[in-house]
This record gives structure tokens, sequence and C-alpha cells, in this order.
């Protein structure tokens, strides 16, 4: 909840549709060095001062639990990979932040979360109008997603989310969006609350209310 990693889970590459334990992995950061003092930037001087994911609790079907953790090649796309983990081998949590990476030679449990082993200036960037880090360096052929609350409505402080677009369909239904606290000069709605508000043009955000107001024909 913080925005520092407490698991791991990594699944090598599966080869088929069938659900395997072939490959799969977690691992727990136990003495709490995965993030270090800056969840998701790196600690000026900290570089490399961590272990990561230093302990090992399932490796392919070997473990406490031996059907832990299973992965295999989507059946609908093979694009995508299907993890399922059992949340008794995680300490069965009812909310936390997860998001997902995708990579190479640097999904390395010793090196996560990748900004606690790298500097910007030592991964590179691939912008270039980022021209202090241009172009790529020490960190290449890796990915992540922004990360997901599960089990409870982030505030919007919590480190690594990103505002979500939700694409609205000229017609569809609004959703409701719950009444915020009012506060001086307009209230406390997220920008992707106002977004998919002001998507429709039969609805107008109403800053004095916190709500989304229908204003087409009856």
């Amino acid at each position: 909840m913080n925005g520092k990693g407490d698991w791991l889970i990594i699944g090598f590459k599966p080869a088929s549709t069938e659900w395997s334990v072939n490959g799969v992995q977690i691992f727990q950061d136990a003495n709490k060095d995965v993030g270090l003092n800056l969840a998701t930037l790196t600690d000026e001087g900290a570089v490399t001062s961590g272990d990561g994911f230093e302990t090992k609790v399932f490796d392919q079907g070997k473990g406490d639990d031996s059907d832990s953790a299973w992965v295999r090649l989507s059946p609908n796309d093979a694009n995508t990979i299907d993890f399922a983990i059992k949340l008794s081998v995680l300490g069965n949590p009812t909310k936390f932040l997860i998001n997902m990476w995708a990579g190479t030679y640097l999904i390395d449990p010793a090196l996560f979360d990748i900004n606690d082993g790298f500097t910007h200036e030592q991964a590179g960037a691939a912008d270039a109008g980022l021209p202090i880090f241009y172009p790529i360096k020490e960190v290449a052929e890796i990915d992540n997603s922004c990360r997901i609350a599960v089990g409870f409505q982030p505030t919007g402080n919590e480190p690594g989310l990103c505002d979500m677009f939700i694409p609205v369909v000229e017609g569809d239904p609004i959703p409701p969006i719950s009444q915020s606290t009012p506060v001086p000069g307009g209230c406390q709605a997220t920008s992707s609350q106002i977004r998919v508000c002001m998507a429709d043009p039969s609805y107008t955000w109403n800053p004095a209310t916190c709500t989304c107001d229908y204003t087409g024909p009856n």
C-alpha cells in the first residue's frame, strides 16, 4: 500500500495454453528494503544498497504449497500471459497494489525495484526529448504497467498510480459519480472522474456539487 513491493511473482515465458507451475517463482522482500526511502524513485546515494526480493518461497512446484502459482499462455491471445496465484501464499491480503513487468535479462529479483538499482542517468531513456538521459543505456528491453488498486478505492496519492482513461461510447449512460467533500473553489474529484463525465456531451461537470449532471435532451 505504500508503493514498496512485498512480493515478486515471475513466470518465465510459458510454452503452452495449459496451466503449469514450470518457470513460476515467488519471491518475498522479507527484510523490507525494496523501495528504500522513495518507493518509485532512486534514492540519492543509495543505489544498489538493497538486495531486492531476496527470499524465494516458491520455485516451480516446490515450497510449502506446491500449487501456490500457475502460469499459461492465454488461449485467446498468444501475446498475453495468465497467472493464477493463491492469496494464501501472500498472507491473504484483502487490499493491495499490483503492477506488471515484461522483459528479458533484467527480470532479476535482486535488481527490483529497478529504480533501486539504477539511477536515471545509468538507465537512460527512449525519449529524445529528455536529452540528459537519452538514449537507452543500461535499462533496456523491459517495461512495466502503472499500479492498480485491488480491494479498495485509491485516493490518488498511492505511489505508482496513473490516471486511467475510461472510454465512453456516445449514448452510453455515464456511471454515477459519488459526492465528494466540497472544498473552497471546487471539489476533490479526480481528473479521471471529470474526464469520464465530459466525454459525453449530454453531461456537464458541476464543480459546485461534485456531480456529473445530465444536461441533454429529456
